[in-house]
């Protein structure tokens, strides 16, 4: 019988000072490995997946699913879209499915957050590959800190995307120039007016 049943209330203090005496930490699993143990042991078939955001040259923004292997740190984007949906989520899943038929390991676990996008259609095709979907505890992005840290590919992408502005200005520069040197030599001929 627990002291909530017998209308015994206990603070949170108390009981902390209890486990602390009992030389007991506070979480519910005394046994087990910690997170990052299991996932050093079974990194070889672990896939985390995330999204990230690119700005285009044309302010649009665009996002792109991105698998990475945990073992290999190899990594996997997907096409990128303006409104992924859940139904474009799923459809990742399954060419990712197929891409991963080569693997000498078979995937056993996929973790991901809790991003509305990700559908029971999206779960159903990690789980017809034989792999458990863990979700990431609420506001916990170290739990899903490979995914996160594969975002870096979005500063090449941003870099590349830089590059492209500076091409473009400099298209518009070399268009203005070659106007400009057509019209003092008089190759323009003047509209009737």
């Amino acid at each position: 019988m627990s002291c909530a049943e017998l209308g015994i209330r206990v603070g949170a203090t108390t009981i902390r000072t209890l486990l602390r005496t009992a030389g007991a930490g506070p979480a519910p699993r005394r046994t087990g490995p910690s997170w990052g143990e299991f996932l050093r042991a079974q990194a070889d078939s672990i896939i985390a997946c995330d999204f990230f955001s690119v700005e285009t040259a044309w302010l649009r923004t665009v996002y792109v699913l991105v698998f990475i292997e945990l073992g290999s740190r190899r990594i996997h984007l997907s096409p990128s879209a303006a409104h992924p949906d859940s139904a474009w989520v799923a459809r990742q899943a399954r060419n990712l499915a197929l891409g991963l038929e080569d693997r000498p390991i078979a995937l056993r676990f996929l973790i991901r957050d809790r991003d509305g996008k990700f559908s029971r259609p999206f779960d159903e095709v990690i789980r017809s590959e034989g792999a458990r979907v863990t979700l990431t505890l609420v506001q916990a992005p170290n739990a899903n800190a490979y995914a996160e840290r594969a975002q870096t590919v979005s500063d090449f992408q941003r870099a590349v995307l830089k590059v492209g502005d500076y091409l473009i200005i400099l298209a518009g520069v070399l268009v203005a120039l070659s106007i400009t040197v057509a019209l003092f030599r008089g190759d323009v001929r003047r509209r009737p007016g």
